[in-house]
């Protein structure tokens, strides 16, 4: 874990410390390479956070647009079980290629 034991808010407070007032300045202070190797450690961490929740982001994103989907699917499934016993033989012949089409693209063998 941390080669120093520092906490990160300590090692960025360290920092801070050395950028004084943000104005140009000369900073003489040593800095073990340590606390650089944890902030380095802490950044490469960081990065991969940022990566597993970009990728977890993605994943509702696509969970979303399936569950919109099925909700699609499921509001003409309800559709087709009205026109079952008010459509026509012919009307009920193309509801139900239109929902065997549907659980299709879910990857439902009907």
């Amino acid at each position: 874990m941390s080669r120093t034991g520092l906490r990160p808010a300590d090692i960025a407070e360290n920092f801070r410390d050395r950028c004084g007032d943000g104005s140009v300045e000369w900073v003489y202070t040593p800095t073990q390479t340590w606390v650089l190797l944890d902030a380095a450690d802490m950044l490469d961490e960081n990065d991969k956070l940022v990566m597993k929740l970009n990728a977890e982001h993605i994943v509702r994103q696509n969970l979303a647009a399936q569950s919109a989907r099925q909700r699609e699917w499921v509001r003409e499934a309800v559709r087709f079980m009205g026109c079952v016993t008010e459509c026509d033989a012919g009307g009920w012949a193309v509801w139900m290629d239109e929902l065997v089409k549907k659980a299709r693209e879910f990857g439902v063998d009907a």
